[in-house]
């Protein structure tokens, strides 16, 4: 069973109530920030202001809701939790506030000049970027420190999970082979470390008989392999790109966006999926 919040595509907002609770944070802090400072000749407008600027609150709010609702259903693909970066969001804060302050033009030119502020489009998208930034570094900031301490917390969760009795390996040998069988790995299943997706090829890390870790590259699939050694139950497959051995587990990390598992004389990192089930990592389906 997969883990639900990590399937949202904003995993720090678990709740329709928190994605509510941030746009109206988001349009509050335009709000009061636009009423208290008065900028941009905000002052000279004939209009009651603090009704005059109810009108920018509530484009922001109901931006803020449709990007945190409607776009990840549209756009999966780049919403998609295994690949968010931090550069996505700067970029996605961006485009929701250039299209709020295409709307702002088109508010207060609709009130007439003699009733509004006299801006080209170019500059409200300006000021709203300049005002908007604010909120959107701070908001970026706390979510990431948020998903951190989050997901080291869980990461702690997974390694004590993985750390409990595992199913021995038998004594029988494994065979790795090549999609055309012209070429065999033939090892104990306990000596294999992780397998890692290369393209049309696999490379397997594995330990020798002198305890020495070495790498084969061979042309097979990672599906094709996770099917052949299914009958391990330690062997699971953690990633789309990786198969790991989870007797050899170290230790788990993890941080704003992914998980890791740490292995020895291994230089690298194996990732973790998002849709790992937490409770109970044994029973991994092929991602």
């Amino acid at each position: 069973m997969k883990n639900n919040w990590l399937d949202r595509p904003f995993p720090f907002m678990e709740s329709s109530k928190q994605k509510v609770f941030s746009a109206l944070g988001f349009a509050g802090f335009i709000y009061a920030f636009l009423l208290i400072f008065q900028p941009f000749q905000i002052s000279e407008v004939k209009l009651n202001i603090p009704i005059y600027l109810l009108g920018f609150f509530f484009i922001t709010f109901f931006v803020a809701l449709f990007s945190a609702f409607a776009l990840p259903s549209i756009f999966p693909a780049y919403f998609d939790v295994e690949k968010w970066k931090i550069r996505k969001s700067i970029l996605f804060n961006s485009l929701i506030m250039i299209a709020i302050g295409i709307l702002n033009w088109v508010y207060n030119h609709s009130l007439g000049s003699e009733n509004a502020v006299d801006h080209s489009i170019l500059s409200f998208i300006f000021i709203t970027v300049a005002v908007g930034v604010f909120p959107s570094a701070f908001f970026i900031l706390i979510a990431e420190k948020y998903l951190t301490q989050r997901n080291t917390t869980i990461a702690q969760s997974i390694e004590h999970s993985i750390k409990e009795p595992h199913p021995a390996a038998n004594s029988a040998l494994i065979s790795i082979t090549t999609d055309s069988e012209k070429d065999k790995l033939t090892i104990h299943p306990d000596d294999l470390v992780c397998i890692k997706s290369e393209g049309n090829y696999v490379k397997v890390f594995y330990y020798d008989s002198n305890h020495s870790l070495k790498n084969k590259l061979m042309r097979n699939t990672l599906t094709n392999l996770t099917s052949e050694l299914s009958d391990n139950e330690f062997l699971k497959r953690c990633h789309r790109s990786y198969m790991a051995n989870f007797n050899h587990v170290k230790k788990v990390s993890g941080n704003a966006r992914n998980y890791s598992l740490h292995f020895d004389h291994l230089d690298f990192t194996v990732p973790l999926s998002r849709s790992f089930p937490i409770n109970n990592p044994e029973k991994v389906d092929t991602l």
